[in-house]
């Protein structure tokens, strides 16, 4: 320790001062650093005593995934049931519509049907008559018309 004591009288007090500050600053630097392993341990004890051991963790952990995964199944499910009802409401409604527009056709159809008859019964007596007429105004003519 003497040896220490010679060297440290090699130094003028302001480089003895700058010594102690930096053996402060490291000391205090050491302090900190302990008092953070110490928090980091406390709550890694913390954390072991909630878990008990590795083996107490997984089982819980596979719980936690257990119930996660029923839940997600329970979620899906529903939510097909859901899109099931809602997929078998637009198929309601698009047979519907269908329907709507097979009968508004058919109604479309049989409409122009009857106006082809209607059409056909006018042009037939327009016929008639006018053979009517070129008989009349010709009788040696015997125009005789098959239904």
């Amino acid at each position: 320790m003497s040896k220490v004591i010679e060297d440290l009288r090699k130094f003028n007090r302001s480089e003895l001062i700058d010594i102690i500050s930096d053996y402060q600053k490291n000391e205090k630097r050491l302090n900190d650093k302990i008092s953070s392993l110490e928090k980091k341990l406390s709550s890694r004890l913390i954390i072991m005593d909630k878990c008990g051991n590795i083996a107490d963790a997984a089982l819980s952990m596979n719980k936690i995934f257990e119930a996660s995964q029923a839940a997600a199944d329970q979620y899906y499910e529903s939510v097909k049931a859901v899109l099931d009802i809602k997929l078998q409401e637009i198929e309601n409604q698009a047979q519907k519509e269908i329907e709507e527009k097979l009968a508004e056709a058919q109604k479309k159809a049989d409409q122009i049907i009857e106006e082809a008859k209607e059409r056909a019964l006018k042009e037939e007596a327009e016929i008639d008559l006018k053979i009517k007429k070129l008989c009349e105004q010709n009788p040696g003519l015997n125009i005789k018309r098959s239904n």
